[in-house]
């Protein structure tokens, strides 16, 4: 689909209202027991807009922008009146410690940009492109950066730092952002506006959906690894794209945990949080040859990042 980098013109009236579609479907067994059945790692967020009572020169101008995006053919971008800074309740000021989007390996110096979404001990991490440039921070190690230091790319939410970042300091970002979205169904039909009173119109209802990055519907997979060398254990099972899932041990026969190939995924994390409670060190592995490429010591956890090697361009897990 093709995208404009231009944002929705107008503020949502009261009475719009907004959903998340996960994309997952509940199966009961004869037995009774409930199962849920993920179609896609990230959810699809959608809104019905009101635009109620508005100036004449308003809905013209969102008349000239429905026609200049083709109805829904293009995308573009949208402010979320409920969440738009990376603050946790999503509408108060950002800081550049709100959102850890990576780990320095002392060759990495782009890192995509994410919101982390905390209830609780869980969490989920949320990719996103379009941050708005005028409202950005970023830091590493605690220390916010001069804005010198680094770019950003406002179209894909790739922050480049001049100078890599050091192994094992946290990459950190606040900023406001939008949403890439597309005009629903209707907007192709047309799209009405009724004449309220002199100088007042109103346009009727508009759906708006948001588009994902083009490998952000693909759910991940992880294992245990049991005490055979089988690359392919069974017990795998689909998780969510940028978790964190949890992921406990407590059998002390389990060798540890096979991840999956990282290639082609966003960098950033955590991805997943691995809790060794089996008294003994377990592996982590790659599941191509089973390459150990680190360890969770008895009775702690340790989380799984993606990085970039900026020389080989390959990306690998690393262990924080």
């Amino acid at each position: 689909m093709a995208f404009d980098e231009v944002v929705f013109p107008l503020t949502p009236s009261y009475g719009t209202s907004d959903s998340v579609d996960h994309g997952g479907d509940h199966f009961q067994s004869k037995g009774g027991r409930l199962f849920y059945v993920a179609h896609s790692g990230d959810p699809v967020r959608r809104w019905n807009l009101q635009l109620d009572r508005r100036q004449k020169t308003e809905i013209a101008n969102l008349s000239r922008f429905m026609l200049a995006r083709r109805g829904g053919r293009n995308g573009f971008r949208f402010t979320d009146p409920r969440d738009y800074t990376t603050n946790q309740d999503g509408r108060s000021a950002y800081g550049y410690l709100d959102t850890l989007i990576g780990i320095g390996d002392g060759s990495t110096r782009a890192f995509q940009l994410l919101k982390n979404y905390i209830s609780g001990s869980s969490a989920v991490s949320r990719i996103i492109t379009k941050p708005v440039p005028s409202e950005f921070a970023a830091g590493v190690n605690g220390v916010l950066t001069d804005p010198s230091d680094y770019s950003l790319d406002a179209t894909t939410g790739i922050v480049t730092f001049d100078t890599a970042p050091s192994l094992g300091l946290a990459v950190t970002a606040g900023y406001e952002f939008h949403i890439p979205v597309s005009a629903g169904p209707q907007a192709d039909r047309g799209f009405g506006v009724q004449f309220d009173a002199y100088n007042s119109e109103t346009g009727v209802d508009l759906d708006l959906i948001e588009l994902l990055p083009e490998d952000a519907t693909q759910p991940l997979t992880i294992g245990h690894r049991g005490s055979t060398t089988s690359d392919n254990p069974s017990g795998y099972v689909a998780v969510e794209r940028l978790g964190p899932l949890v992921w406990e041990i407590t059998d002390s026969s389990t060798t540890g945990w096979l991840l999956p190939d990282p290639q082609g995924l966003w960098p950033g994390g955590p991805y997943y949080a691995l809790v060794n409670n089996s008294g003994t060190s377990k592996a982590v592995q790659y599941p191509s040859g089973a390459v150990t490429f680190g360890a969770v010591s008895a009775s702690s956890a340790r989380r799984v990042f993606l990085v970039r090697n900026s020389t080989t361009g390959q990306y690998t897990w690393t262990l924080l």
